[in-house]
C-alpha cells in the first residue's frame, strides 16, 4: 500500500490540515485574551449609579439624604465621589462625600447629606451634583438635581400634597382664607386634641403663630403671608397632655447646646448600612434654645424629659417622601420656621419658651427621683405614632376623578381605568369591580400598585364577556384608605 502524501510522519499535514505554529499560537492566545478583555469590559460598562431620587428637595436651612448604589457587582474595588457641578451655591454637600463599593455591598445605598444655606431671596434655586467614579471599575456619571425648598422671611415654596406647616409670623388678618390666599380651595386643618377641626367645615377659622397645621397642595406653591416675623422671647402653651402640632419663631436647638453635630439618621431599615457623616451645622453660629415651664417651675428642655414632663423626640414631616421622620435631644439639631412638628407631652399646661440666644438659659436642675423615672419609663422609650393625616375630610369627588378609556370597548378587548385629579399624587393603588346591569359581580381586579389598571374584558373565569352595558365601582388607595367611586358604566361594543 503506497504511502499518501501527508500521511508520513515527517508530513506536518494531518487530515489536509496545517498544524500552529509558534506565531499563530500567539495570535490565537491574543485573541483568546482580547475576547476576555471585551467581554470583560462590556459587563463592565453595563454597571450605573443608581440613586434613591432623581430630583431632590432640600429645605432652605435644613438637610436631607439621598442613597447612591451600583446597579450591579464590580470586579473590583470601585470609589465614587459626589460633587456639586452648577446651579444655586447655597446647596452644597455636609461631610464625607465620597463612596466605596465591593462585590458585598454594591447594592445597599450609601447615604449622603445635602444642605441649603438660608439666603435672602424668594426664590427656590436648583443646583446640578454630579456622582462619578474615582477608582476601580468604569462607572458613568450620574447628574442629580437638588432644589431648594425656600424657608425665609415671609414666605415659604411648599410641595404638592401634605404640608405640615407653623407660621413663625404674627398675622395681620388670621382667617385661613387671608393668610393662604395664594391656595383655593383651602384645606386646613388643626388637631384638637382628639381630631381635626378644617377650614372646609368653617371649625377652623383662625390661624394662630407657632400652631401648627396640615394644608393639602394640588400643586406647588408659594406662600407668602402679610404680617411680623416673631422676634426675641416666644412661648407656647400646651393646656393638655397629648400629642401637639406646633411649630417655633426662628431656629432653635431641639436639645443642648448648637444645632450642629452629625448627619441626619439613614431612613428605617438602613441602620446596617448606614455611615454616620460628620460635619458643621447649617448655618454658622449657634441656634436660639428652648426651656419648658410647669407650675411655675422652670427646667432646660433635657431636664423637662427628664421630669417627665414631655417626650423627647419630635416628629416632622416629609412631602417628598410622604413620611414622618424624628428627631431627639441628643441629636443636636435645630427646628426651623415655616415647619410643624409634633411634640408629645405627658402633663398638663406645658409652656414652651423660645429665646434668640444658644444654651440653657436657667442654671442646671439635679434629676428628679428614680421613682418619678421608673413610673414614666414605659411611656418615654417607646410612645405611640402621632395621629394619622386628616385625609378623611378633604372633598374626595373635587380632587379624585375615575375614569376607563376607551369606553366604549370596540375592536379591542382592552381598557384602561384610570384614577385623575388634584390628589392623584396621594394615590397608592388601585382596584376595580364589574357587575352586570342585574347587579352580580362579574369581575375584581384585586389591588394594583399606582394609578391605573387594565382590564381584558374578561370575567373571573378569564373568559370574554359578551356585549353589552356594565356597571363598574373603581376605588383608589390613599394611605391605607380606599376611596370609592361612584357607579360608572362601560359599553363592550366589539
Amino acid at each position: 500500500m503506497g504511502r499518501h502524501p501527508g500521511r508520513h510522519s515527517g508530513d506536518p499535514t494531518v487530515m489536509g490540515k496545517k498544524p500552529l505554529t509558534g506565531a499563530t499560537w500567539q495570535k490565537g492566545a491574543l485573541f483568546s485574551v482580547l475576547l476576555v478583555v471585551i467581554v470583560s469590559l462590556t459587563a463592565l460598562s453595563a454597571i450605573t449609579f443608581e440613586v434613591s431620587k432623581q430630583t431632590i428637595t432640600v429645605p432652605e436651612g435644613d438637610s436631607t439624604t439621598i442613597g447612591i448604589r451600583l446597579s450591579s457587582a464590580p470586579l473590583s474595588t470601585t470609589r465614587a465621589r459626589i460633587n456639586w457641578i452648577a446651579g444655586d451655591t447655597d446647596i452644597s454637600i455636609l461631610g464625607n462625600s465620597r463612596l466605596t463599593f465591593d462585590a458585598n455591598n454594591w447594592s445597599q445605598y450609601q447615604y449622603v447629606t445635602l444642605a441649603a444655606a438660608t439666603d435672602d431671596d424668594h426664590d427656590s434655586g436648583s443646583a446640578v451634583l454630579r456622582i462619578h467614579r474615582i477608582a476601580g471599575d468604569p462607572v458613568p456619571y450620574k447628574d442629580i438635581t437638588a432644589i431648594e425648598e425656600e424657608r425665609v422671611g415671609n414666605c415659604v415654596s411648599l410641595p404638592s400634597g401634605w404640608n405640615l406647616i407653623s407660621m413663625p409670623i404674627d398675622p395681620d388678618d388670621p382667617s385661613p382664607e387671608a393668610v393662604f390666599d395664594e391656595v383655593d380651595p383651602l384645606y386646613l386643618y388643626s388637631y384638637n386634641g382628639t381630631g381635626y377641626d378644617s377650614s372646609v367645615s368653617a371649625k377652623l377659622n383662625t390661624v394662630a403663630a407657632m400652631g401648627g397645621y396640615w394644608l393639602y397642595l394640588s400643586e406647588p406653591t408659594k406662600i407668602c403671608a402679610e404680617g411680623d416675623p416673631l422676634k426675641g422671647a416666644q412661648s407656647v402653651t400646651l393646656s393638655s397632655a397629648g400629642w401637639h402640632m406646633i411649630g417655633v419663631p426662628y431656629r432653635v436647638s431641639w436639645g443642648a447646646g448648637t444645632a450642629g453635630g452629625s448627619g441626619p439618621p439613614p431612613p428605617p431599615g438602613m441602620m446596617g448600612t448606614y455611615i454616620p457623616i460628620m460635619g458643621r451645622g447649617l448655618e454658622e453660629g449657634p441656634a436660639g434654645s428652648i426651656t419648658v415651664i410647669k407650675d411655675g417651675q422652670t427646667e432646660s428642655l433635657a431636664d423637662a424629659v427628664t421630669a417627665g414632663w414631655i417626650y423627647g423626640t419630635v416628629w416632622k414631616y416629609s412631602s417628598a417622601e410622604g413620611a414622618y421622620s424624628t428627631m431627639g435631644i441628643s441629636d443636636g439639631k435645630a427646628l426651623v420656621p415655616w415647619t410643624g412638628y409634633w411634640v408629645l407631652t405627658y402633663a398638663d399646661n406645658v409652656k414652651f419658651v423660645f429665646s434668640e440666644s444658644s444654651g440653657s438659659q436657667i442654671s442646671p436642675s439635679p434629676p428628679p427621683p428614680p421613682t418619678v423615672w421608673k413610673a414614666r419609663s414605659h411611656v418615654m422609650i417607646s410612645p405611640p405614632a402621632p395621629p394619622t393625616l386628616p385625609h378623611g375630610g378633604l372633598p374626595w369627588s373635587d380632587l379624585l376623578g375615575f375614569t376607563n378609556i376607551p369606553n366604549p370597548i370596540t375592536d379591542i378587548h382592552t381598557t384602561t381605568f384610570i384614577v385623575k385629579g388634584k390628589a392623584a399624587n396621594m394615590v397608592e393603588a388601585v382596584k376595580v369591580e364589574i357587575y352586570d346591569l342585574a347587579g352580580a359581580l362579574v369581575y375584581e381586579s384585586g389591588e394594583v400598585a399606582g394609578t391605573s389598571l387594565a382590564w381584558h374584558t374578561d370575567n373571573n373565569s378569564g373568559e370574554y364577556l359578551a356585549n353589552g352595558v356594565y356597571q363598574y365601582m373603581m376605588y383608589a388607595k390613599v394611605q391605607g384608605e380606599w376611596v370609592a367611586s361612584d357607579i360608572k358604566l362601560v359599553l363592550i361594543l366589539r
